[in-house]
């Protein structure tokens, strides 16, 4: 298969859009993308069957005609976030793309709960509007809608549980073929961040200072998100379809109500006093070799 080199692997709300967005901009480069099918072409969800059914999945020879214009680029990849949490994408893709480059975006598991959930919602995936309902333990699955496209994912304390994925790709894949990235380096200091996966990847350096904007960032909550999602699902199977919604979103100016922002403050601080073991493990583990700081460093930095 004329296909990837390397895969922007997750997690979902950490950066890896931004990610996308930047590498796209490189010559160099290749990674299927179309404005009016944005997520089939940035998120194809090829290797992981055990998360997303079609026809939300792409299937085989679909996937191979995503990468047909980009046959000759040198490094060809795709972006689909959710990899991180399959069971079976590792070894899917080592069995197809054995010397592939993995990149993996994390971020505080605590910050990635909220985010992911108000993302859920905003897509359609979650139709639980009260934080505590939403990430109870033991949530019963018909609180799920149909529709989503990944319902095993609506389990947001499970998933937060980064390092047992992350443990998956580093016993799968040579380590030296797996970088991390976290959201807060891509925050802090954007250039020195893509500079690093540019030289993971092994591609040429920047030979200027390109312009690297966050993309996909969070966007306020709306109740009356279930009708623009079936309007906007109907809409995105046609040409243009997706731009078209974009300018009747605009149009109506709906009124909206941030949903993440009614969290309240004790709420957020025992979600993060919970996931801080977590947290500091994931920094051991994903810790690049070439960091100027120490994991610990970086942990008791986060804390302040």
């Amino acid at each position: 298969m004329s296909g990837p080199n390397f895969f922007v692997a997750g997690a979902p709300k950490c950066g890896t859009s931004s990610l996308y967005h930047w590498l796209l901009s490189r010559p160099d480069v290749y990674l299927p993308h179309d404005a009016d099918r944005y997520w089939r072409f940035k998120e194809p969800y090829h290797f992981s069957p055990d998360l997303v059914a079609p026809p939300h999945r792409v299937e085989r020879d679909e996937y191979e005609r995503l990468f047909a214009e980009g046959a000759g680029a040198p490094l060809r990849g795709e972006a689909s976030a959710i990899y991180l949490f399959s069971d079976v994408a590792p070894a899917r893709i080592f069995a197809e793309v054995p010397n592939a480059r993995v990149v993996i975006c994390l971020r505080h598991p605590a910050e990635f709960i909220i985010a992911f959930w108000r993302d859920c919602l905003l897509f359609g995936h979650d139709a639980e509007f009260d934080f505590a309902r939403a990430i109870a333990p033991g949530r019963a699955a018909d609180t799920i809608p149909a529709a989503s496209w990944y319902p095993k994912l609506i389990s947001y304390r499970r998933i937060a549980h980064f390092s047992v994925y992350v443990e998956r790709f580093l016993e799968t894949f040579p380590r030296d073929h797996i970088h991390f990235v976290w959201l807060d380096e891509l925050r802090d200091d954007p250039h020195a961040a893509f500079s690093g996966v540019l030289d993971f990847l092994g591609a040429a350096p920047c030979t200027t200072r390109p312009s690297l904007e966050p993309r996909n960032a969070a966007r306020p909550v709306r109740r009356i998100l279930p009708l623009e999602q079936a309007l906007e699902s109907r809409l995105g199977r046609l040409p243009g379809g997706r731009t078209a919604f974009r300018a009747i979103e605009r149009a109506l100016a709906l009124p909206f109500r941030d949903v993440g922002a009614q969290i309240p403050p004790a709420e957020r601080a025992a979600l993060f006093a919970e996931y801080e073991g977590e947290y500091a493990r994931l920094r051991e583990m994903t810790w690049n070799r070439g960091s100027i700081e120490t994991p610990s460093a970086l942990v008791s930095s986060h804390n302040t």
